[in-house]
């Protein structure tokens, strides 16, 4: 591999070509691991997304360098993002994989914070068809946010993908055998969106990634959940109120004003042993029936095209479905002592009391950023600290 340094200062990223042959373009954005950016090929003219982590401590450990590993694990879906290239450089992690469209959360805010009925069962639908094949294949996802979730590009353009599976971890070990029940777990994962296991401490598993997906599911219903703006004037708090708030508030209420079906995928997912094999296909099954019933649609695959009519930005057609007209209004939740439910979720074992949410909270009040705070789970040290460059191609 070789790469071409940029003589504009301008330019953080100090490299205007790499893997020798894409042509960085644009900056995307910036996560947790690093920064993105669009790039050419010069070969075809076909545009990339290049990933870049910084390199220079010698003790930091890569989020880059797994993930590349893991995406070629996790090859051959639609759905999942398609691998190019991974290099170590002396001062950079560099990743090139598909380009894609725009994600979930940036779809939603663009619609005024509204999605119908139909296009949140379809979404539901494709998420737990996702995660089910990234279960199968012995990861866990351990961050389900709208950010993770993005449409592709062109012919792809009504294909949902799942990134970012720098967080991901296995939960099957290398004797074959389920990962330990433990406790006492520090925080991975985004707190808006976490499971109520993941805010007590508990190892994560197969039910917290399908938990998740509920949240965001009901955050697109509704433009907003329960815990969101929640006003403290302590930042350690924070972590904690949300944690505490997804415990009592009743899955009834949570799901308020829509079909029965989100109500009893909650009460499934949540009464999931630690160890225990989700039944995926009847999740899918309720949301299809909530499409047959209440939208008067079938789900379409995700390789045939007439699926392009399930989604409110190709459509331009607002709220199908039949929900309450308060939600139709967006009715947004504000946080208030008096309005926690006096019914609390009883689907969790009630081995846990306040005091749980008190373990290893983080300092912040945004709670739609991920954490990573789990030493030594991710490996990626530089064992080969006198290689400039290792590349790898998949």
């Amino acid at each position: 591999m070789s790469v071409h340094k940029s003589q504009t200062s301008k330019n953080i990223f100090p490299y205007e070509i790499v893997f020798n042959k894409y042509k960085i373009q644009k900056k995307l954005g910036k996560g947790s691991f690093g920064t993105v950016y669009m790039a050419e090929n010069k070969e075809n003219g076909e545009k990339v997304a290049i990933k870049t982590e910084i390199n220079t401590n010698k003790n930091q450990i890569s989020l880059l360098e797994p993930e590349a590993h893991k995406l070629h694990n996790l090859k051959g879906y639609l759905g999942i993002p398609k691998l190019f290239n991974f290099t170590k450089l002396k001062d950079y992690n560099i990743l090139a994989m598909e380009l894609l469209g725009k994600s979930l959360n940036e779809i939603f805010s663009s619609l005024n914070k509204k999605f119908s009925l139909k296009t949140v069962c379809t979404l539901g639908i494709d998420m737990i068809k996702l995660i089910k094949y990234i279960h199968e294949k012995n990861l866990i996802h351990r961050d389900i946010k709208p950010d993770n979730f993005m449409m592709g590009l062109n012919k792809n353009k009504n294909i949902l993908y799942l990134i970012d599976f720098g967080l991901s971890k296995k939960y099957i070990n290398s004797n074959g055998n389920h990962i330990e029940f433990k406790l006492g777990k520090n925080m991975t994962g985004t707190a808006r969106y976490c499971s109520i296991y993941t805010h007590q401490g508990i190892e994560q598993s197969r039910r917290d990634d399908l938990e998740s997906i509920g949240y965001v599911l009901i955050y697109f219903l509704k433009g907003n959940l329960p815990w969101q703006n929640i006003q403290v004037n302590n930042n350690e708090k924070h972590f904690e109120k949300i944690g505490q708030m997804k415990q009592n508030i009743s899955i009834e209420e949570l799901c308020s004003g829509f079909p029965y079906e989100f109500v009893k995928y909650f009460e499934y997912v949540k009464q999931l042993e630690f160890d225990e094999d989700p039944n995926y296909n009847m999740l899918i099954e309720l949301f299809q029936s909530v499409l047959k019933k209440n939208c008067g649609v079938k789900y379409i695959n995700s390789n045939n095209s007439k699926r392009e009519n399930l989604f409110d930005w190709n459509c331009n057609i607002n709220n199908l479905g039949l929900i309450d007209n308060d939600i139709m209004n967006k009715k947004h939740y504000s946080y208030n002592e008096k309005n926690k439910s006096n019914k609390s979720n009883n689907n969790y074992k009630k081995i846990f009391n306040d005091s749980s949410f008190n373990n290893n909270i983080k300092d912040t009040k945004d709670d739609t950023k991920n954490f990573f705070t789990e030493e030594n789970e991710v490996t990626g040290k530089n064992k080969d600290k006198d290689i400039h460059c290792q590349c790898f191609i998949f």
